[in-house]
């Protein structure tokens, strides 16, 4: 009767801890760090609709702007381990933020890496009433008028604000930081001239180039963008520093089972590698991805290493 116990409580156990591991749930959580109708909330929106056609489960997004992201990495940090609850942030937000503030979830430390989703370059953006045309004639302007201008961001800890903060340092120059808690109220500033400057997705500002409601200086890509040929890459503007193209990466609570993150990142290749998700995604001037685990990490620490040089060069890292 003894051993017909233990092995009942033992069959208990492991039915408990399949249970607990079992991928996925009934419904899933995608906690983003920026408002709707950001960049990194349509790519979200679109995962989050593939992921639940091709599972079958309900996913939901989640909102949770603020802090740099700091708000919603902290949210999910203390969310149990188990696949239900999801971070997709930006690359700004999981390098730049820890490197150069106090943060109460350190997403190197408390998240786990699962997937890059997507990835987009930045663009440096005027609006048209500056005169600028190019990163000579802003980085001039700046150095002409030493406080006056302003540029929008999406809060400390963004590639958009690291950017400016490089080229101030660079160039000894000064310049205002404006924070938005969203891309579109961002690009709204920048379009209405509340802000000088500002340097988004290309997603959000492609079409107002194109159309001449913006000046583009420079992209940050290795590579020039397809569609706008005459805009320069920060490195032949004379920035190679600035950093490049954004990544929009899926994390989960530390501790979450690997066997987890394999089904996640498997469920995540197959929206990345859907026609028309992948089209969805083309059209926001983002590349699909859906990278495995060991990839994002990898990519991961070798940025890490880049931009604490860079941000060591322009100043920005926090003093311990």
């Amino acid at each position: 009767m003894k051993k017909v116990l233990t092995l009942l409580l033992l069959t208990a156990c492991l039915g408990s801890a399949a249970r607990a591991d079992e991928w996925p749930k009934p419904v899933t959580t995608i906690v983003v760090g920026l408002g709707p109708g950001s960049a990194l909330d349509l790519v979200a929106r679109i995962f989050a609709k593939g992921l639940q056609v091709h599972l079958g489960t309900t996913f939901i997004v989640d909102n949770k702007p603020g802090a740099g992201g700091n708000i919603a990495a902290g949210v999910v940090s203390r969310a149990d381990p188990d696949g239900a609850t999801m971070l997709l942030a930006h690359s700004g937000n999981v390098l730049i933020n820890p490197m150069m503030m106090d943060v109460s979830c350190d997403p190197l430390k408390c998240l786990s890496p699962v997937s890059i989703l997507a990835t987009t370059p930045s663009v440096f953006v005027a609006n048209r009433k500056a005169g600028v045309k190019t990163m000579r004639d802003l980085v001039d302007l700046l150095k002409q008028n030493p406080g006056k201008y302003s540029y929008g961001t999406l809060g400390p800890g963004s590639s958009s604000n690291l950017a400016y903060e490089v080229i101030a340092a660079t160039s000894g120059t000064q310049v205002v930081q404006v924070p938005y808690r969203s891309t579109p109220e961002m690009v709204r500033a920048v379009l209405s001239g509340e802000v000088d400057f500002s340097m988004p997705v290309m997603s959000s500002v492609e079409s107002a180039i194109q159309q001449g409601a913006l000046d583009a200086l420079a992209v940050s890509s290795v590579s020039r963008w397809g569609t706008l040929p005459n805009v320069p890459t920060t490195a032949e503007a004379g920035f190679p520093g600035i950093p490049l193209d954004v990544w929009n990466g899926l994390f989960v609570p530390a501790n979450t089972p690997k066997s987890t993150i394999a089904r996640i990142e498997s469920a995540v290749r197959a929206v990345a590698s859907d026609h028309d998700s992948a089209a969805q995604i083309r059209r926001l001037s983002y590349t699909p991805v859906g990278s495995s685990s060991e990839t994002f990490s990898e990519q991961i620490r070798t940025e890490k290493m880049a931009l604490m040089e860079i941000m060591k060069t322009a100043g920005l890292l926090k003093t311990q």
